[in-house]
């Protein structure tokens, strides 16, 4: 006579299950496990980008890579998949000062200038500079565009091999939306070169964040759920690897400095890992006068390391709740977290 296996319990009582569990371990003073959840979220998934671009630069010739390289835009097809990274990123936001436009660390104040993007990005600081986050938004989605460049291929004209990289890599890399809406202008950018020559796209991107951080800090102050930053975000954590020498570049040489960091993409933290990580930062800074003024940027006020001890951080701490959230378990791949756990 064979085994009879128990009925299993009803879906619904099995999260009530769980639910006592979490209950009698909160009375029993022990943490309850919860899935982490993050503080903050992004649209910009450089992961999604770099897939859609490894295809792309499949199907385009000469002439496109050449049209691109005059625009100060070829190096982004090489944009490194880098992982969001939510947990670092959240706390380096927990330092930004809005009054100051920079971020507070240790004593010093690191201005997040448009000199900074430019070397970090090769976009010119030079231009005019638009208010992207002003204009009307009534272009195309940024959905829409994403699968219009997928659908290109060998036989695509040039010219819209072109503008569609355009407008993909401004809806869905330097300036997305939680709505995923796009600026009017964009299409008008997208179908004239000399207007996207003519256009600083640093400063752009610079104060497109800055007004983001700003959003952020401002949802802490009255408590509201910080939902979606919009933007580059993937960006704040270059510039966080390029000021602090707590990793090292897989290709010191390469330029634009992003392109430095090409090796680095698997970097994981946990929300623990990200907090304790600040507490063993060394500031680096090896801009060379060369390397800014190709790109008309200002040495001087990129190395400018102001000492603000009377300064400290906007308010900006985690949410309080009834219920210990805990992080996922770290990569075991990750270095960041072993060098953490051998320090003294």
């Amino acid at each position: 006579m064979g085994l009879t296996r128990p009925a299993a319990a009803p879906f619904h009582r099995v999260w009530a299950t769980v639910a006592e569990q979490d209950l009698r371990s909160f009375r029993a003073g022990y943490p309850v496990q919860m899935p982490y959840q993050r503080p903050v979220t992004s649209r910009c998934y450089v992961t999604t980008f770099r897939k859609i671009f490894d295809a792309f630069v499949e199907i385009i010739d000469d002439e496109v890579e050449q049209t691109f390289r005059n625009l100060k835009i070829h190096q982004f097809l090489k944009f490194p998949a880098f992982q969001q990274c939510i947990p670092l990123l959240f706390e380096i936001l927990k330092f930004w000062n809005a009054a100051d436009e920079g971020f507070v660390v240790n004593g010093h104040l690191l201005k997040f200038t448009s000199d900074e993007v430019s070397l970090l990005t090769g976009l010119p600081n030079r231009g005019d500079e638009i208010k992207w986050k002003v204009d009307p938004l009534t272009g195309p989605l940024s959905t829409d565009i994403k699968i219009e460049i997928t659908q290109l291929d060998r036989l695509s004209v040039n010219a819209t091999k072109i503008k569609t990289f355009i407008m993909f890599l401004l809806s869905n890399l330097f300036f997305p939306l939680n709505n995923h809406k796009t600026p009017r202008r964009l299409i008008s950018i997208a179908n004239n070169v000399n207007e996207f020559n003519s256009i600083n796209w640093a400063a752009c991107i610079r104060n497109f964040m800055v007004n983001e951080f700003n959003t952020i800090t401002n949802k802490f102050a009255m408590k509201k759920p910080l939902g979606y930053i919009n933007g580059f975000f993937p960006l704040l954590l270059i510039w966080f690897l390029e000021h602090f020498s707590c990793n090292k570049p897989s290709n010191p040489e390469s330029r634009p400095r992003f392109l430095r960091w090409e090796g680095n993409t698997e970097m994981y933290y946990t929300q623990e890992s990200a907090t304790k990580l600040f507490k063993f930062l060394k500031n680096n800074e090896d801009v060379t006068n060369k390397e800014a003024e190709g790109l008309g940027a200002d040495l001087n006020a990129i190395q400018n390391l102001e000492s603000r001890p009377h300064l400290h951080p906007s308010k900006f701490a985690s949410p309080k709740s009834k219920k210990i959230h805990t992080s996922p378990p770290p990569s075991p791949h990750s270095p960041h977290v072993e060098s953490l756990q051998s320090s003294p």
